[in-house]
């Protein structure tokens, strides 16, 4: 008797197509025949919505990208939003009791990057675990061809622009596909200082192959662009910019 595994590929795919993201991982648990046609849309968008309702579980995707790295070639839109928070109003602590400390340390001090200690404090620390996975998970996307990243990851937080600056200018794997970029930091009315972003925003617009980008930053006082034969913007279709 023939199986629904036996069925043409383009079949398959029509039909996993329509199947629900929520019940893509049951599929998976199917076979293995199953689980190869149904992961490329399992691990196509990932979106992460953080509030104090919704703690995004990176942690589970984030060891599963490390141990299986294929996966990454699937990753096509990473979606990354949440409400705002600020001093008065901090996110909650992450309860850090099952997350694989040892290899997310290891993939961290692997980067060589100057600021590995310090991310690696912040891993530790529960008010600023979530920093720390999410910059680790940037650090693996190098096929993701939109990207949105929103306030509560960057608002008077060093660590998600600090591992940007470093895909763009080659401490770390570039950004090889993106085309879309969002990073969207909305107005902290309680601290003049977070909101003081543009030197991490301008370095956004080094990206060579983004073609649209939308972007939150401040008006600077003194500007000049640091290499202007590799500036971004010659690539740009479309941008928009709030000040």
């Amino acid at each position: 008797m023939a199986s629904f595994s036996d069925a043409p590929n383009e079949v398959i795919d029509q039909i996993l197509s329509d199947v629900p993201t929520s019940d893509l991982p049951s599929v998976c648990l199917v076979n293995k025949a199953l689980r190869r046609s149904a992961e490329p849309f399992l691990y196509s968008a990932v979106s992460f919505q953080w509030d104090f309702q919704s703690v995004p579980r990176v942690a589970p995707l984030l060891l599963t990208l490390l141990r299986r790295p294929e996966l990454l070639d699937y990753l096509d839109t990473v979606t990354l939003q949440g409400r705002l928070f600020n001093e008065r109003s901090p996110p909650p602590p992450i309860n850090t009791a099952n997350i694989p400390f040892d290899e997310f340390i290891a993939a961290i001090e692997k980067t060589g990057v100057a600021f590995a200690s310090m991310w690696v404090d912040k891993l530790r620390s529960p008010s600023t675990c979530m920093y720390a996975m999410v910059a680790l998970l940037i650090t693996q996307l190098s096929n993701t061809t939109h990207l949105t990243i929103g306030h509560p990851y960057i608002n008077g937080q060093s660590l998600v622009p600090k591992v940007l600056k470093a895909k763009i200018f080659g401490q770390l794997p570039a950004f090889e596909q993106l085309r879309e970029l969002r990073y969207l930091k909305r107005c902290d009315i309680s601290s003049f200082e977070n909101n003081q972003i543009f030197s991490d925003t301008i370095n956004l617009f080094y990206l060579p192959t983004v073609t649209h980008i939308e972007v939150s930053m401040t008006n600077p006082q003194d500007f000049k662009w640091r290499r202007r034969a590799e500036l971004g913007p010659s690539h740009l279709t479309q941008d928009r910019m709030a000040c």
